[in-house]
Formats: C-alpha cells, structure tokens, sequence
C-alpha cells in the first residue's frame, strides 16, 4: 500500500522571535558568518569534508561559524552516531571546535527551528554518493527554501540539481 502524501512548506515565512546563535553562543559574535547544518547529523552524512573546508576558510576569514543544529537524536533510546564523535575529534584535531566548528549538544525543538534558520547566513548539507542520496528527500534543504538561504550542498540527489538549476 503506497499512497502520495502532501509535504511542503509553510506559507508563512520564518519569524525571529528570540537570538539563539549570534552574540548568544560563545564563539559566535553578532556579525559572524553562520553555515547551519540544521536537522540531524548521521552517518550517511559527510560533516567532515564540511569541517575540513570550514577549518582552511577560517585562516582567511576569521568570521565563519559553521553550527551542527542537532548531534543527539529526540528519542532517548538511539545511541549517538559515530560520525558525531569523529566529527567533534576531527574539529578538536584542527583546532576548531568552539572557534569556528560549533555542535548543538542536544536537539532543536520543531518549533525554534526558525531561530537558528533566520541567523544563519546559508544552509549546508553534505553526503555521500550513494542509494539512499539518491532517493532521499531533505527536509533541511525545504527549511533552507523555506528561509529563503543561499546554499552549499554535494551533488546527487534531486534538492542538489534544484540548487543548481535555480543557483540557489
């Protein structure tokens, strides 16, 4: 039994309602430049190319803040991903955590998701190539549509040719 069900956005635009990120998170001033991995962080992901390039920009512009929205999982009984550890070692190895590498301990309420989404600067998201990127449906990329965010995405799923195709 397999059926179409409606799913998009909302209407109405993101409103700011309370400052989460800039000039409230150490590290994260008032004017810094803010890429949101907003959601979750699994480990089909790839945060550690992100990291990476984040750690190298960062010695040239020393106001990028690249912020994981959601490293622990809503229910209680999922474990941690281990790409959440590597990607906290990886950022520590660079010496980039907490300066220009920051990570939610927890999860983001559905309802301030528009918070983190109207401090940020753009939108990201990183993946593998693989089956389930070509048959997955990001719901962070509808949230960065949806506050209108410039983005930076890999290829190789339907929401990466949109970027492209509309320069997005």
């Amino acid at each position: 039994l397999i059926d179409v069900v409606p799913f998009g956005l909302s209407s109405t635009p993101p409103r700011h309602e309370r400052a989460v990120l800039k000039g409230v998170l150490p590290g994260i001033g008032p004017d810094d430049k803010v890429l949101l991995w907003s959601g979750g962080l699994y480990n089909w992901f790839d945060p550690l190319s992100l990291i990476r390039a984040v750690a190298q920009l960062s010695t040239r512009h020393d106001n990028v803040r690249l912020f994981f929205q959601g490293t622990k999982h809503p229910h209680p009984g999922v474990p941690e991903m281990a790409i959440v550890r590597r990607s906290r070692e990886l950022a520590v190895e660079l010496g980039v955590l907490d300066t220009a590498v920051f990570f939610n301990d927890s999860w983001v309420d559905y309802a301030d998701r528009q918070n983190y989404l109207t401090e940020a600067d753009a939108g990201v998201s990183a993946h593998f190539s693989h089956v389930e990127t070509t048959f997955s449906f990001r719901t962070r990329i509808l949230d960065y549509l949806w506050a209108e965010l410039p983005m930076v995405v890999t290829e190789g799923d339907h929401f990466a040719e949109l970027v492209q195709r509309e320069s997005l």
